[in-house]
């Protein structure tokens, strides 16, 4: 199993209009079968080369997904990275792309929200010889980690402890009072056991 790799932390405050992330991907013909088996679309133009050799492409045509694919890995990789959420996105597939080619894909955020904590980004794509063959552009949203509530400390709280009188229910009730919480001490049958309990946090300075 391939390790996962980390992706990159960017604090959103320092995401400005016109930052950027570059990838390159050379699409190969495993790649593009492993997409038609991920997403089911079989299509003969994607993955038959006999049918492909009938069309003006003469040779099969990389799914326009598997590119915005790579979008996907510079959003959540890259820019802005661990915690995006992609919300939406339009793209242009302007030439076809093939087994073999280097696509270039290059991000730029265009536009910042402070208040919906959203960047707009434009995206484009060219392969080995230049040639631009997709183009688009989308939103992300950051995510905020929530916040941990900081604990209650227990000094100061009331604990009602059931069958406080003996075994672990008596050590319950001490430990609680030793961390400073006020214990009401619970029995069933017990009185003389329960008191005895009582009497031995209030000695120990506990309530």
């Amino acid at each position: 199993m391939a390790a996962l790799a980390s992706a990159a932390v960017i604090d959103w405050r320092v995401v400005e209009v016109g930052a950027r992330a570059q990838l390159s991907r050379t699409v190969t013909r495993e790649a593009i079968e492993a997409f038609a088996a991920l997403s089911g679309d079989y299509n003969p133009l994607h993955v038959d080369r006999e049918f492909a050799r009938q069309t003006t492409f003469q040779k099969p045509v990389a799914h326009g997904m598997l590119l915005a694919s790579f979008v996907s890995t510079m959003i959540g990789m890259q820019l802005p990275g661990a915690g995006a959420l992609w919300t939406r996105q339009s793209f242009r597939w302007l030439a076809p792309v093939f087994a073999g080619d280097t696509i270039a894909l290059e991000l730029r955020v265009t536009h910042k929200s402070e208040g919906a904590n959203t960047l707009t980004l434009a995206v484009e794509a060219v392969n080995q010889d230049g040639k631009r063959v997709m183009d688009g552009e989308g939103a992300v949203r950051l995510l905020e980690r929530q916040k941990k509530k900081p604990e209650r400390p227990l000094a100061g709280r009331v604990a009602f402890v059931s069958g406080a009188g003996r075994g672990i229910g008596r050590a319950i009730a001490e430990e609680l009072a030793r961390q400073g919480v006020a214990v009401a001490v619970n029995y069933r049958r017990d009185r003389a056991a329960a008191q005895a309990v009582s009497d031995a946090i209030r000695e120990s300075g506990g309530r």
